[in-house]
């Protein structure tokens, strides 16, 4: 675990550095293997990029894709949720009217959640003006308390006439339990 852990370290790390170096250019996600609950390729479906985009997916512009678990955030800590669609609601048993208004934190989170992995997530939220996405695998929680393992993305969302960031989206996509790849085992 603490291999594949440094290691993936070593790649965020390799990626600030260079994105630090240039200009803002889209994060380019190494690709690892992992069975999702649903299609790992609908996983890979790019992130919404403006309030508009996300709300679309979020109220039933699914002749597209699948639906996928998804929330709409605030910008500035705690990121409070201003919305949920129904694949979240369904992944984590909460419903849209517990969801908005909370944080994540307060929902998801459990005993056995990295918090170093979440903290790490958060922190790359926090200058919004140079993020774009950053993703992380962390164990939570439903309403009924089982535990999950959650591969989860956010993306920043962009004002369309500005490019200003407006909101976050996180899309959260449950892995299966049985998985013995070393880069996702016990995060």
């Amino acid at each position: 675990f603490w291999k594949a852990h440094e290691e993936r370290k070593a790649i965020i790390n390799a990626r600030d550095e260079e994105k630090s170096r240039s200009a803002i250019k889209p994060i380019t996600i190494p690709q690892t293997t992992f069975q999702a609950q649903n299609s790992s390729s609908m996983h890979r479906i790019p992130l919404p990029t403006s309030l508009n985009d996300a709300y679309k997916e979020i109220i039933g512009n699914r002749t597209v894709h699948q639906p996928r678990a998804m929330a709409i955030t605030e910008i500035q800590p705690p990121f409070k949720i201003i919305d949920v669609n129904k694949a979240w609601v369904d992944l984590c048993g909460f419903s849209r009217e517990q969801a908005v208004g909370a944080t994540i934190k307060t929902l998801l989170h459990g005993p056995e959640t990295n918090l170093e992995v979440a903290q790490s997530l958060v922190s790359r939220l926090v200058d919004v003006d140079t993020f774009d996405e950053s993703e992380a695998v962390v164990v939570n929680y439903r309403s009924d308390c089982k535990k999950f393992r959650n591969h989860v993305r956010v993306g920043a969302l962009r004002d369309e006439k500005s490019g200003n960031v407006t909101h976050l989206v996180g899309v959260f996509c449950k892995l299966r339990d049985d998985l013995n790849d070393a880069f996702y085992a016990n995060v």
